[in-house]
C-alpha cells in the first residue's frame, strides 16, 4: 500500500520510464540478495521477508509505472490496440517463465533455488538497461501524448 501511494504520487509529475527502470532494478537486487538466504545461513529468514517486500513494491511499481507509460504515449483507439499488445507480450512472457521455472524447479533444493533467483534477477537487470527513458526527469514537466498509428494501418 505504501508503495502504490509513492509510486502514484510520483507518477503525477515523474517519468514513467525512468521509474519502470527502477522499478525493475529494485527486483533485480532483491533476487540477488536472494541468493544469501542459503539454508545455513541463519538470517535466512529475515533476508527472505526483505526480499518479499521489496518484490512487491517493486511489482507494484513496475505495474503502475508501465501501464501510465503507455497511457502518456497513445491517446485515443490507439490506448487500446497498444494495451492489448502489452497483455498478450506479458502473458506471454509469463507462461514462458512459469514452464522454465517448472522445469528447474525439478532439480531441486538451494540449486534450483539460486538458478531461479539468478536467472530472474538477470532477466530483471537486462530489461532495466533496455528500457528506453527521456533524456530528463521532468518532474514538474508537462507530458504530451502523441497519436501513434494502429497496428496495420
Amino acid at each position: 500500500v505504501l508503495s502504490s501511494i509513492y509510486v502514484s504520487s510520483y507518477l503525477v509529475r515523474g517519468s514513467a520510464s525512468r521509474l519502470l527502470r527502477r522499478s525493475m532494478q529494485l527486483r533485480a537486487v532483491a533476487l540477488a540478495l536472494g541468493l544469501a538466504a542459503f539454508p545455513a545461513n541463519p538470517l535466512a529468514p529475515e533476508i527472505l521477508l526483505l526480499i518479499a517486500v521489496m518484490m512487491a513494491a517493486g511489482d507494484t511499481a513496475g505495474q503502475l509505472s508501465a501501464n501510465e507509460r503507455l497511457f502518456r504515449l497513445a491517446t485515443g483507439p490507439s490506448v487500446i490496440a497498444f494495451q492489448s499488445r502489452f497483455v498478450v507480450r506479458n502473458v506471454l512472457a509469463y507462461g514462458l517463465g512459469l514452464l522454465t521455472a517448472s522445469g528447474v524447479m525439478l532439480i531441486g533444493g538451494y540449486v534450483a533455488f539460486a538458478i531461479l533467483f539468478a536467472a530472474a534477477g538477470s532477466v530483471r537487470y537486462v530489461g532495466s538497461r533496455i528500457t528506453e527513458v527521456s533524456p530528463l526527469d521532468q518532474v514538474g514537466g508537462t507530458t504530451q501524448a502523441v497519436e501513434l498509428p494502429l497496428p496495420g494501418a
